[in-house]
């Protein structure tokens, strides 16, 4: 991980840890590199998608966010150190978020007072991920989770890396591991 992820990361720990002891993100070693991963980085890697775009995939891709979450922030939650502040949704914890890829935009977007989202939605997104391939089919599962799979595959490096579900579901903004064990280890056909 690069030094700004690791410190953003470290301080997010800091800030946010109750009594019991998480462990950092700065001690993690390079998490095993997934298909998705490999499908994420070859998107990114093109200039063919519009720079925000680009910035959606980066966001959910290394933070593990829902799209809900993203499509919902406007200028006024990036902070001036270009960290994202994340309004929990569906009785989630707040958090802070980053992208190390885009902080520029960020900044842009920022000072600009631009709005982020203008006619686009989670159908919008829905949409996109399917025309480009980013997406997971569940083998127990008829379902395709297009921009949840981001998530999903967030999750499962999180919990393969540091195999503490209370520190990945914190990560993850989740208030109960129920949640977090609904992610983990489930099948995929792709």
């Amino acid at each position: 991980m690069k030094a700004e992820k690791k410190q953003i990361f470290q301080a997010i720990n800091e800030q946010q840890a109750r009594s019991a002891h998480y462990p950092t993100l700065c001690d993690a070693r390079q998490s095993q590199t997934t298909s998705l991963d490999l499908i994420v980085n070859g998107i990114l890697s093109k200039n063919n998608l519009h720079e925000l775009d680009r910035l959606v995939i980066d966001l959910l891709h290394t933070n593990g966010c829902r799209i809900s979450e993203l499509i919902g922030l406007n200028y006024a939650s990036i902070r001036s150190d270009n960290t994202i502040f994340i309004k929990g949704l569906k009785g989630s914890n707040d958090r802070i978020i980053h992208s190390t890829n885009y902080s520029q935009l960020l900044a842009d977007i920022r000072i600009n007072r631009a709005e982020m989202f203008e006619n686009k939605n989670r159908f919008y997104y829905n949409r996109l991920f399917k025309k480009i391939g980013l997406y997971t089919q569940f083998s127990n599962d008829e379902k395709l989770a297009v921009t949840h799979s981001l998530r999903h595959n967030y999750i499962n490096k999180l919990q393969a890396e540091f195999r503490d579900l209370q520190f990945t579901a914190h990560q993850v903004g989740q208030k109960s591991t129920n949640s977090t064990k609904h992610y983990i280890n489930r099948g995929t056909k792709k």
